[in-house]
């Protein structure tokens, strides 16, 4: 079985040609593009067919991941992030923390802790 992701299915790049550099936005699939499309197709078609990932995110009251995956990028965009460049200058905002760490199965702040780095941000409130 082939397991479908959102670049794939979409038909986007799935990674960027110079990994230490942020790519300009020009060259970016923005969020807002991700809320849409979850909204259109919703977030079932995505569990199902796009991600292929029934795994929630905890085992005792965890959510879907894709649906936390909605929610999270739901608060990103909230927050006045659309791209890349837009996650350092939030790392150290507590709301920003605050409200993604209430997103079932992300209390911990290990995956925030990752996205942030992922994202090229050098510190955080969680380092």
């Amino acid at each position: 079985m082939l397991l479908n992701t959102n670049c794939s299915y979409f038909s986007h790049r799935e990674f960027r040609e110079l990994r230490d550099q942020v790519p300009p936005t020009s060259e970016q699939q923005p969020l807002s593009d991700l809320l849409d499309k979850m909204g259109v197709h919703g977030i079932e078609k995505f569990t199902n067919i796009i991600f292929n990932n029934r795994q929630r995110t905890s085992p005792r009251g965890g959510i879907l991941k894709s649906d936390a995956i909605f929610r999270f990028a739901n608060v990103l965009h909230d927050s006045g992030i659309n791209f890349l460049q837009d996650v350092p200058p939030r790392v150290l905002d507590s709301r920003l923390e605050t409200r993604l760490r209430k997103i079932p199965g992300q209390m911990s702040g290990i995956s925030l802790r990752y996205f942030f780095m992922l994202a090229g941000a050098r510190k955080s409130r969680l380092s």
